[in-house]
């Protein structure tokens, strides 16, 4: 039977080899049920803070969890001495840029779901007699008789719908009354924005008015609708004081093809309302991440921190003579776990080389119950995983200790 889960315990550790590749995990956006009495924030590191949800979908105990806080937290200070080091310029400006507009995007969603009186003005649609008529008058169609109660009831929900977009059209020109909005330094005319909200909130059949608001940038600029590249790289859209290069946003292709193209909808009018409902969200303490880091952010964060663990040489992952030396102490720990010396005593003599620090019960519980889960669901990525970073992290210690002995960082969990 020994010999039997050991060799059970070399297949798995072998398969190990293939899934080292560094990367951010998925988010399943579930939280287990018995992680729902934690905190929504498990801890800050330099005010950063670390989100229940990027951390424990897809955990089964707390030791995971605890192992799995301090990784991230030596992965958030890593990340952030990468951009004191400079070392976040290597991704260029066009990755925060597309990390800027998903956040954006983002958080202006929550505020409209969030927003009362767009939800009421929603609730408020009545559908009459009178709008089904008008919605025959506008859009005739032989095959249908417009007093037959089957014809009128179909299109029903094309009127709701109608009805509910003039609402919000209504409501956006409201909330956005107040916002100032520069190209280059010169005001845009607010019946020109206006003007593109309700060409895109006007009823599905009749919104063919297209670029309302880059034709209006083209002219401000003096560029050329033939040639509106050149002329909008560099354009510079100013929403109460942020300031967005058109040249640099992730959308700027659509909003090239948007120009003379009367049947697009408004990419250009979506970056603006975006950036005027974020920081309406910003300020009533809305989070990009609804209760998690965004999903940008989260790959930023991993993407700087293995930039500082290249620049230091601390990015190697395991080889296959590592590996090896698991086989026998992680089998008889799960032969009998009341004997978990070796696997203790194994874990002691491989941080001893790295790290200064003692082996803790989180790292061995940790790895004990890795493995079970993956003994028992045949889930060998977590294993993977959770070996990778618990070696690395040793590996990286002698650099991230003194960074942790600088930090301010705060536990929740407690």
């Amino acid at each position: 039977m020994k010999h039997q889960l050991i060799i059970v315990i070399i297949c798995c550790l072998s398969t190990w080899a293939a899934a080292q590749t560094p990367g951010a995990p998925e988010n399943f956006n579930v939280v287990p049920k018995q992680f729902i009495g934690l905190p929504d924030v498990l801890a800050t590191v330099n005010g950063t803070a670390i989100h229940k949800l990027d951390i424990v979908p897809g955990l089964m105990t707390m030791d995971q969890v605890n192992a799995a806080v301090e990784h991230t937290i030596d992965r958030v200070l890593a990340a952030q001495q990468a951009e004191k080091e400079g070392l976040g310029t290597k991704f260029g400006s066009r990755h925060s840029s597309r990390q800027t507009s998903q956040d954006t995007r983002q958080l202006a969603r929550q505020y409209k779901q969030n927003n009362a009186a767009l939800t009421a003005a929603k609730k408020g649609v009545r559908i009459t007699d009178a709008d089904i008529d008008r919605f025959f008058e506008a859009n005739p169609d032989p095959r249908r008789d417009p007093t037959a109660e089957a014809a009128r009831h179909g299109v029903t929900r094309r009127v709701t719908v109608d009805l509910e977009l003039a609402a919000y059209g209504a409501w956006l020109k409201e909330t956005l009354a107040g916002t100032t909005i520069r190209v280059d330094g010169a005001p845009l005319s607010k019946a020109v924005l206006d003007a593109a909200i309700d060409a895109k909130t006007a009823p599905k059949l009749e919104r063919v008015a297209g670029g309302i608001v880059v034709a209006e940038v083209l002219r401000m600029v003096g560029g050329d609708a033939g040639n509106p590249k050149d002329a909008l790289g560099t354009v510079v859209i100013d929403v109460d004081g942020q300031e967005l290069v058109l040249g640099e946003l992730d959308v700027f292709a659509r909003i090239l093809s948007s120009v003379g193209s009367p049947h697009r909808l408004l990419p250009l009018l979506d970056v603006i309302t975006d950036t005027a409902l974020a920081a309406k969200a910003r300020d009533q303490g809305l989070d990009a991440g609804s209760g998690g880091t965004s999903r940008a952010a989260v790959q930023q964060q991993y993407a700087l921190a293995e930039l500082f663990y290249k620049a230091h040489r601390l990015n190697r992952p395991l080889d296959g003579a590592e590996l090896h030396g698991w086989y026998e102490p992680i089998g008889q720990a799960l032969l009998d776990r009341s004997q978990q010396h070796p696997l203790r005593d194994y874990m002691v003599k491989v941080k001893a080389q790295y790290s200064k620090a003692p082996v803790t019960d989180a790292e061995v519980g940790g790895m004990y119950s890795v493995v079970t889960q993956s003994l028992i669901t045949d889930r060998k990525n977590g294993v993977a995983n959770y070996l990778r970073e618990l070696y690395l992290g040793w590996k990286r210690s002698a650099v991230i200790e003194p960074l942790r002995a600088q930090a301010k960082i705060k536990r929740h969990m407690q």
